[in-house]
């Protein structure tokens, strides 16, 4: 074994952040379908499992390419530490892949789910719907007016002042300031 560092703590989180999404883009697709061919009358789990599975093949192999060689690319650097996490993550990634390819699919078509069928809006949700219906009629007048607002709030950037010297945090006397003081002395800045 070896021990434990603090990037090995991200890790499990980056590779369930990511095998959650690519789960959710195939059933997101199954669902679909199975609601489409519950309400059809053709109903078949297995057929499809199959359609949803050829239709997120593509998009999700492009996302998990485009991650692995992304986390891969940390592999070229100098710090041990960041070079263990990028040929993990990229191998996380990989298992992540067959893992979304082989058993997921396995799993929808043994365990019943049943299709979501859609029930009536709430007054809330039609409001909504009623608003996105009018700004996608209006939308030459919404993008105008987006514009606008966004240079209007965009005239105050001008007036922005950053200030990234956490010295001025402290008291002129407080012993982290007098040790900043001291480092840029002695050492040429912190």
């Amino acid at each position: 074994g070896r021990s434990m560092s603090p990037i090995d703590v991200i890790l499990p989180t980056l590779l369930m952040t990511l095998s959650t999404t690519y789960s959710l883009q195939f059933l997101t697709s199954h669902m679909t379908l199975l609601e489409r061919r519950w309400k059809s009358g053709q109903f078949d789990r297995v057929g499809c499992c199959e359609e949803a599975a050829a239709e997120s093949f593509f998009p999700l192999l492009i996302a998990q390419i485009t991650t692995a060689i992304g986390t891969a690319s940390l592999c070229l650097t100098d710090i041990p530490a960041i070079r263990q996490f990028g040929m993990m993550s990229a191998l996380g990634t990989v298992f992540t892949a067959g893992l979304i390819y082989t058993l997921l699919p396995i799993a929808v078509m043994v365990i019943p789910i049943a299709p979501r069928l859609r029930t009536p809006e709430g007054e809330w949700m039609s409001k909504l719907a009623d608003m996105s219906q009018f700004l996608h009629r209006k939308k030459t007048r919404t993008l105008i007016a987006a514009f606008g607002i966004t240079l209007v709030l965009s005239a105050g950037l001008v007036n922005l002042k950053v200030e990234n010297d956490p010295k001025t945090f402290f008291k002129p006397d407080s012993p982290v300031r007098l040790a900043f003081t001291d480092l840029e002395k002695n050492m040429g800045g912190a």
